[in-house]
C-alpha cells in the first residue's frame, strides 16, 4: 500500500472547498488579533482609575470599545464556525464517498480486509480526524501571531518582566515535546482497541442465530468483555495523559500569573510598573502560555493523521492513495445500466469464450487454492453446468469469469472481441449473476428485486413468475410490499434464493449466471424453476450445481477438480469417462432419492 503523506492529504482537503478554508482562516486571524485589543483597553482603563482625577468619559469610551470588540468577536466566531463546519462537511462527505466508491470499484468478490463494524468505525472516527485536521493550520498560525504580538507589547512595557513571564511556557514546550511519542502510541492503541470491539460486536450481532443455536451467549459476552477491558485500558491511558497535559497547561498559566505578582510587586511600589501594566500582562499571559499546549496538540495531531490515513487506505488497498480525497471517475456510469438497459444488436451474446483463466488465492489468507488454466465456451441458448467437489474451484471460476476476482492470467472474449475490463463490461443487460449466498436488504421485497431498476409492473410480475416466487407472494402479508427484514431473515432460504433469481431475471440479461441457487429448494420447486428460467427462446445459462435434475438438462457439463477443468461432456459420456463425475452423481442421486420417495408416498 503506497502511503499518502499528511501534507499532501491536507492540500487535497483544502482544495475541496478553498473558499470556506480562506474565509475561516482569515476570521481566525481576525478573532485572535481581537484578543490583543482588550489588554490594551484594560491597561488604559486601570491607569485612568488609579489617577487622582480619572476622566470618566474616557473610561466609558474605553468600556464601549471593549463591548464593541466583544460583539465583533462574537459575530466573527459565528461566521467562522459556519464556514469551518461547511469545510469539514465537504471533507467528511468526500472521504466517505471516495472510500465507498473505491470499494465498489474493487473486484466484487475480494475481501474488504476488515470487519464491517471496524470499517464503519473507521469511516466515523478516522474520517472526522482527517477532515478536521486542516482547521488546525489557521488556528495555530492565528494563535501564534496573537502570542507574538502580545509578547512584543509586553516587551515595550517591561523587557525583563516579559522575558521572565514566558519562562514557564518554555517548560511547557519541553514537557509537551517529551509526551508526543506517548500520545501517538496511546492514540494508535486506542483506535485499534475500539476497532476490535466494534468489529467483533458487528460479527456477533450478524451471527446471533448461530450464537443462540449453539448456546454460546456467555462465551460471546466473555470475549466482548475482554476486548472492552483492553479498550478501556487503552482509552484510560490516553485520557490520563491528556488530562496531565491539560493540568500542566493550566498550572503553567497559574505559575506564570503567580510569578508575575511576585516580580511586579517591586515595580508597583516604585511606580515604574502600573496597575494598568499589570492588567495588560494578566490579560496577555494566558494567550502566550496557551500557545505551547496548542502547539503540542498540533504536533501530536499531525502524527496521528498518519494513523487515520493508513486505516482509511486499508479500506481501498488497490486504489491510488490520492483517490482517497481527489475527485473520482465512476466508470459504471458509462456502462449499460438501469436507465439504458438495451445494447446494440451486434453486442448481444452469440458466444462467450474464456482462455487460460487463472487465479490463485494467497495461501496464507485462504483455505482455497483457486483455478488454473481453465478454458470454456458458451454459445447463445445453451445451458452449461459447472460441477465438482467442494473446494474444486466452481465459484472461483464464476467470479473470475465475471471480473469479481481479477484474473491473474487468461483472456475473455465476447463475440470474439476481447473484454479488457470484465467487472465493468459484464453487467446487465449483458450478464446477471446470482451468488451462492444471495444478500437481501432490510426493505420491501419489491425494492430488493428491483434495486432501482425501472422495470414496469408487467416485467416485474414476469420475473417473479419465472423465479417461482408468485405462489409465495399470496402468502406474504403485503405481497411485494412486505418488509423482508435484515438480509431477508423473514423469508425462508428458498424464498431468498428465488428473490435473488427474480432480481437477475427482471434485468433480462443475455447470459444468466447462477451459483447453486436451488440448494434450498425441494425437487418440485427446483423443476418448476428451471423450466421457467429456460422457457424463453434463446435463454442462455451458466450454472454451478450438483443437482441431478439440472445435470440431465444441461447441454454441456464442465467437471472441476482441484482448480482445473477435468472433463467436459453430458451425463452419459461423463459417467463413462470421469471418476469425479461418477462420484458426484452417485452421491447426489442417493441423497435425492429419499426425498423423491417421500413425496411420491405423500
Amino acid at each position: 500500500m503506497t502511503r499518502l503523506p499528511t501534507w499532501h492529504a491536507t492540500s487535497l482537503l483544502i482544495r475541496l472547498h478553498p473558499r470556506s478554508f480562506v474565509t475561516f482562516s482569515l476570521l481566525y486571524v481576525v478573532g485572535f488579533a481581537a484578543t490583543i485589543v482588550p489588554g490594551l483597553l484594560l491597561q488604559r482603563i486601570y491607569d485612568q482609575l488609579t489617577r487622582a482625577r480619572p476622566e470618566m468619559h474616557v473610561i466609558w469610551m474605553l468600556l464601549a470599545l471593549m463591548a464593541g470588540v466583544g460583539i465583533a468577536r462574537t459575530i466573527t466566531d459565528v461566521v467562522r464556525t459556519f464556514s469551518e463546519e461547511a469545510f469539514r462537511c465537504h471533507g467528511w462527505s468526500r472521504l466517505r464517498g471516495n472510500v465507498a466508491t473505491n470499494a465498489l470499484l474493487r473486484p466484487g468478490a475480494e475481501d474488504l480486509g476488515v470487519t464491517p463494524g471496524d470499517a464503519i468505525n473507521r469511516l466515523e472516527s478516522d474520517v472526522m480526524e482527517l477532515a478536521d485536521w486542516p482547521s488546525w493550520l489557521p488556528y495555530i498560525v492565528a494563535q501564534g501571531v496573537a502570542a507574538v504580538a502580545a509578547f512584543v507589547v509586553m516587551l515595550t512595557v517591561d523587557v525583563p518582566l516579559a522575558l521572565l513571564s514566558v519562562l514557564p511556557s518554555l517548560v511547557a514546550v519541553v514537557f509537551v515535546s517529551k509526551a508526543r511519542s506517548a500520545m501517538l502510541r496511546y492514540a494508535q492503541r486506542s483506535r485499534e482497541a475500539v476497532s476490535a470491539v466494534t468489529g467483533f460486536l458487528g460479527e456477533a450481532l450478524d451471527g446471533i442465530t448461530a450464537v443462540k443455536a449453539l448456546t454460546a451467549e456467555q462465551n460471546v459476552v466473555r470475549h466482548l468483555m475482554s476486548l472492552n477491558r483492553v479498550r478501556a485500558q487503552a482509552e484510560v491511558r490516553q485520557s490520563v495523559l491528556m488530562a496531565i497535559l491539560e493540568w500542566a497547561n493550566a498550572n503553567v498559566a497559574d505559575l506564570a500569573l503567580g510569578g508575575l505578582l511576585l516580580l511586579a510587586s517591586r515595580g508597583l511600589r516604585a511606580g515604574s510598573f502600573t496597575i494598568g501594566d499589570f492588567a495588560l500582562f494578566a490579560a496577555y499571559l494566558p494567550i502566550i502560555v496557551q500557545l505551547p499546549a496548542t502547539l503540542g496538540g498540533f504536533l501530536a495531531d499531525y502524527e496521528t493523521q498518519t494513523i487515520s490515513i493508513e486505516r482509511l487506505l486499508e479500506l481501498q488497498p488497490n486504489a491510488p492513495p490520492g483517490s482517497l480525497i481527489a475527485p473520482l471517475v465512476r466508470p459504471w456510469t458509462d456502462a449499460p445500466h438501469r436507465h439504458s438497459p438495451a445494447v446494440a444488436r451486434s453486442d448481444t451474446l452469440d458466444v462467450l469464450t474464456a482462455v487460460d483463466l487463472t487465479y490463485h488465492y494467497d495461501s496464507t489468507a485462504s483455505l482455497w487454492t483457486g483455478i488454473d488454466g481453465v478454458d470454456l465456451t458458451i454459445h447463445r441458448g445453451e445451458l452449461v453446468v459447472i460441477t465438482g467437489r467442494v473446494g474444486s474451484g466452481k465459484t472461483t471460476l464464476l467470479r473470475v469469469l465475471l471480473g469479481l476476482l481479477a484474473a491473474q492470467r487468461g483472456h475473455l472474449f465476447w463475440n470474439g472481441k476481447e473484454v479488457e475490463a470484465p467487472s465493468s463490461y459484464l453487467r446487465p443487460p449483458r450478464i446477471a449473476y446470482v451468488p451462492q449466498v444471495p444478500r437481501l436488504f432490510s426493505t420491501t421485497l419489491r425494492d430488493n428485486i428491483l434495486l432501482g431498476h425501472p422495470a414496469g409492473n408487467a416485467a416485474l410480475a414476469h420475473a417473479v413468475r419465472r423465479s417461482v416466487l408468485d405462489a409465495d407472494l399470496a402468502r406474504l402479508p403485503k405481497g411485494l410490499e412486505t418488509l423482508v427484514g435484515p438480509r431477508g431473515m423473514r423469508l425462508s432460504g428458498g424464498q431468498v434464493q428465488r428473490a435473488a433469481a427474480a432480481r437477475a431475471l427482471v434485468r433480462t440479461p443475455d447470459l444468466l449466471v447462477l451459483d447453486d441457487i436451488s440448494s434450498a429448494l425441494d425437487v418440485e420447486t427446483e423443476a418448476r424453476l428451471w423450466e421457467r428460467v429456460s422457457a424463453p427462446s434463446g435463454a442462455t445459462c451458466l450454472v454451478v450445481s450438483t443437482r441431478p435434475y439440472l445435470l440431465e438438462r444441461a447441454d454441456r457439463i464442465l467437471v472441476m477438480e482441484a482448480g482445473q477443468l477435468e472433463a467436459v461432456g453430458n451425463v452419459r459420456s461423463l459417467l463413462a469417462t470421469s471418476p469425479t463425475f461418477r462420484e458426484i452423481w452417485a452421491r447426489t442421486t442417493a441423497l435425492q432419492a429419499p426425498e423423491t420417495t417421500r413425496r411420491a408416498d405423500g
